[in-house]
């Protein structure tokens, strides 16, 4: 069986992230947009915030939920408030709230910071960001 690296490359990009990619991580292992665009329309993969896929169908981890955040919010995004206690165990899980901190630096809007829970097993609530 031949070696793609790109599928490699992509395989390996997704189960360090969740089942998730960016738009730049794609971009950065040469998988054509083209292919992304297909894999989206015919059901293969999700758009779970711009630029940020899920190679899933299923529904969303917490932890899916929490790094689709950092991926759209780029290398200086981080977890801030009561999701970063959350996650260090100070606090019990909200499914409810996300706090996400994104650099001011970062181009693009944050209007499409919005994660549908409704992807994540057992929480039907949008998320947005404040």
């Amino acid at each position: 069986m031949p070696s793609h690296p790109e599928i490699d490359s992509l395989q390996t990009i997704v189960d360090a992230q969740h089942g998730l990619v960016s738009h730049a991580q794609l971009h950065a292992i040469g998988f054509p947009r083209s292919r992304v665009k297909q894999r989206v329309e015919v059901g293969r993969w999700r758009t779970v915030l711009r630029g940020v896929y899920s190679v899933t169908t299923g529904p969303l981890t917490r932890y899916a939920v929490l790094e689709a955040a950092l991926l759209y919010g780029g290398g200086s995004s981080m977890l801030s408030h009561h999701t970063a206690a959350e996650e260090w165990s100070m606090r019990r899980p909200d499914s409810t709230a996300l706090h996400p901190y994104i650099s001011p630096f970062r181009t693009g809007s944050l209007r499409s910071l919005r994660l549908r829970l409704s992807f994540v097993a057992s929480a039907p609530t949008d998320i947005r960001h404040p």
